[in-house]
């Protein structure tokens, strides 16, 4: 019966070894990618090349800058706005609210 077994074993262990054997041959036969590349080098440019097509293809244009306000003007909303910062302090502090809390209420308006 020894003898069996070991013969049962021998053929087990034969037929792994083909099975490896053809995941290795297949493994082996599978054929790496060809690389192509996409941009040959007859429609490759220099950089100075593409830089000067930018250069050409540009467009310039100048800013409209509003001229400045009076002094007096600017003054004048200037002092309006922190009018209307105080006053709403004021009352931010008229609630019983903290300093802190009332510049954050008001940094959150």
């Amino acid at each position: 019966m020894e003898l069996n077994n070991i013969n049962l074993f021998t053929q087990n262990a034969a037929a792994l070894n083909k099975a490896q054997a053809k995941e290795d041959y297949k493994k082996e036969e599978t054929v790496q990618p060809e690389v192509k590349d996409n941009k040959p080098a007859a429609k490759q440019y220099s950089a100075d090349d593409v830089l000067g097509f930018m250069a050409g293809t540009s467009v310039g244009f100048k800013a409209k800058i509003a001229k400045a306000e009076k002094p007096e003007v600017q003054e004048q909303r200037i002092g309006g706005f922190m009018a209307e910062f105080e006053e709403a302090f004021d009352f931010a502090k008229s609630l019983g609210l903290s300093d802190e809390a009332a510049l954050a209420v008001l940094e959150r308006i």
